[in-house]
């Protein structure tokens, strides 16, 4: 997912209802180990896209309420720091699939 904001703005958490949780992650390599962890927000400046993906910044969901298949979409809610709450679309892609499935500008 791309994200791309008119002013600056900070991605301070999503939501779902096809899981308990989705937290905001980010991913990294220290040496030959890599290391995820969560983050409180990732920051959105003024006219930059910045891309959620596999190994980077990426939304985590845990506590699926049921197994998600390849080809269905869902619904998944962002919130900000400054903007109001804006929900998209998300469809599974299978594992391993680098392709950023969707691109949302943000207009405020």
């Amino acid at each position: 997912m791309s994200l791309t904001s008119a002013a600056s703005d900070r991605l301070t958490g999503a939501s779902t209802p096809v899981a308990q949780k989705a937290e905001l992650h980010t991913m990294s390599m220290e040496g030959s180990v890599m290391k995820m962890c969560q983050v409180d927000g990732i920051n959105l400046p003024a006219g930059q896209t910045v891309a959620l993906r596999p190994g980077g910044y990426h939304v985590m969901l845990t506590g699926l309420t049921e197994p998600l298949k390849e080809g269905q979409s869902f619904p998944l809610t962002l919130t900000f720091a400054k903007s109001k709450p804006q929900e998209v679309m998300v469809t599974v892609q299978k594992v391993g699939s680098m392709n950023p499935g969707m691109t949302m500008p943000m207009h405020h």
